[in-house]
């Protein structure tokens, strides 16, 4: 019963260890690159693969906020 048990816990670590080894690198690596310019508070452009791609907290250049966009759709 006791070796189940401690086989158990070495696949369950096993498991772990591998699926981090997968997951973790693609995470990681999908906030990589050097900032080159900030345009304004929200908004900066990133040197990824030898180009500069803007990236922001929104994808509009003026975003509206959700509860003004909720307004608008409601109709008040």
């Amino acid at each position: 019963m006791r070796r189940a048990r401690e086989r158990t816990s070495v696949l369950r670590k096993l498991f772990l260890v591998v699926f981090l080894l997968l997951i973790l690198p693609g995470i990681v690596s999908a906030w990589t690159g050097k900032v080159v310019a900030v345009s304004d508070g929200d908004t900066i452009k990133v040197m990824h693969m030898g180009v500069a791609e803007k990236r922001g907290l929104w994808s509009h250049p003026k975003p509206m906020p959700p509860w003004q966009f909720r307004r608008i759709k409601r109709g008040k």
